[in-house]
């Protein structure tokens, strides 16, 4: 398709022939367009987005390409020869990659670079290119198929004295039918987008518990991923493994989505802020929360350190702070009340999280759950109602038993599902350990509470899978990896 557009382009493209250099720009123009409109169904479905930047990125930047495959292959066969000769060459190739580089990133960073869509009509699209290739053969082919047509005419003309006649059976379509064929595209493409950016407008909220582990590193720490219907984005921790957030991220985040909205660190720990460090690194964050820390480690003063050269807004937050989090979704912090000095600070400053939606209620206990100081402070500064919630999070740790606290606060707030997501390298990682936790668990809840939590159902991020809880519209409902579609 590309092939055969590019040519109709070029003509249509004809009058950039009178500036200086036009010949060059119309036709790298026409390839760009052609390969775009060629393409353009194709790259919605798949991506979920339309390019309006294209155009301008490709102008800018495959006047180059020849030049850097070139280059490219010979320093591929120096590097061979010299490893030496390959670093000393790579430096003049430096400043040409450089330069593409800087024109992409800076192509994809305009607020109008590309339009998000959601899905398209499979018949729109069926539709698009019967009208595309109408329009081609009307504005391209027809005109070539009438002069031929004339030609024989006119030689027929010479013996049976027709040539009136047949050129008006062979006349050209007239050009307000080829302009209403134009405007019959364009009008195609207006109600695809229309479609696609009503459904996208429409997206429903999620709540991922990520599971990060991997065969080569299981003990990945924790991440909790937050999407309101408005398409706000919140990342709570990052986990042990720089790459274990960044290939979850991949997954739910569309190629061009380089935005996070909201990084909220809870606990200033190395399972917590690792990834995040690779996070700060891919993507643009809109704002960076934690509680702060009185005796910084060195992880947290390099995470801090990160925020200021990246010049993230940064907030510090203490019970009572709201977090935004996009529509129809509030984050509210409940725990510290102030910073405490103690010999585990980094989990009695623990950040405790209550994130309320329509029709589900969060409390994100991370870290705190294994704080016996933390627990006892909820217990005794936050009304019960603040307490309860449809869903719990602890975070399970190495030698970190949870203590007594944990199951009274359990009771006031009357979960029917508590989430365990793995913490630092020990217990919780596999399934043999989220056994012996759940037991442990099990136990303490029954013992402690007397069986009222004995309907509680617990779930396990290291064995589950990545969990993900979805407003469909109808109520909230949950699937993990392992797991198929159930009501939450």
């Amino acid at each position: 398709m590309e092939t055969f557009l590019t040519p109709a382009l070029t003509r249509m493209l004809h009058p950039l022939q009178r500036l200086p250099g036009g010949g060059y720009l119309g036709e790298l123009l026409a390839v760009t367009l052609a390969a775009q409109v060629a393409t353009l169904p194709i790259v919605a479905v798949t991506f979920h987005v339309v390019s309006l930047v294209a155009p301008l990125a490709n102008l800018l930047t495959v006047p180059l390409l020849g030049t850097l495959l070139v280059l490219g292959a010979l320093l591929c066969a120096i590097g061979v020869l010299s490893p030496l000769l390959l670093q000393l060459c790579g430096e003049l190739a430096w400043p040409l990659v450089h330069y593409v580089a800087v024109v992409i990133s800076w192509c994809a960073h305009l607020s109008w670079s590309a339009l998000n869509v959601g899905n398209v009509d499979t018949l729109l699209i069926w539709l698009y290119y019967a009208l595309l290739g109408a329009l081609y053969y009307l504005w391209y082919l027809w005109p070539l198929t009438q002069e031929q047509i004339i030609n024989k005419a006119r030689e027929a003309s010479r013996q049976r004295g027709t040539l009136t006649r047949q050129r008006r059976e062979v006349q050209q379509l007239p050009p307000r039918v080829r302009l209403l064929m134009a405007a019959l595209i364009l009008l195609t493409c207006s109600l695809a987008l229309f479609q696609a950016q009503a459904q996208a407008s429409t997206n429903q909220a999620e709540v991922t518990f990520f599971s990060l582990g991997s065969p080569a590193q299981p003990e990945a720490g924790t991440a909790i991923f937050l999407k309101s219907t408005d398409g706000h984005n919140s990342l709570i921790d990052g986990g042990l493994d720089s790459a274990g957030v960044g290939l979850a991220l991949d997954r739910l985040l569309s190629p061009w989505q380089h935005t996070l909205d909201t990084v909220m660190l809870t606990a200033p720990l190395q399972d917590h802020i690792t990834g995040l460090q690779d996070v700060a690194a891919r993507y643009t964050i809109g704002r960076a929360v934690d509680a702060g820390m009185l005796h910084p480690s060195a992880t947290y003063a390099r995470w801090r350190r990160t925020i200021s050269e990246r010049a993230i807004p940064y907030v510090v937050a203490q019970q009572g702070s709201i977090i935004p989090s996009g529509a129809n979704m509030q984050i509210q912090v409940l725990w510290p009340l102030e910073l405490h000095k103690g010999s585990d600070e980094a989990r009695d400053n623990s950040l405790v999280l209550r994130l309320t939606a329509p029709g589900l209620s969060l409390l994100l206990l991370e870290e705190a759950a294994t704080s016996n100081y933390a627990l006892q402070g909820l217990l005794d500064d936050i009304e019960p109602t603040y307490l309860q919630a449809d869903i719990v999070q602890v975070v399970d740790n190495a030698n970190k038993p949870f203590p007594q606290a944990l199951a009274t606060l359990l009771t006031k707030a009357q979960p029917a599902q508590l989430v365990v997501t793995p913490g630092a390298p020990g217990r919780g990682v596999n399934k043999q350990a989220s056994s012996t936790s759940s037991e442990e668990l099990s136990t303490l809840l029954s013992r402690e509470t007397g069986g009222l939590l004995s309907t509680l159902t617990i779930r396990f991020i290291a064995r589950t899978g990545t969990l993900t809880l979805c407003d469909t519209g109808q109520g909230w409902q949950s699937f993990t990896e392992n797991d198929s579609f159930s009501s939450s």
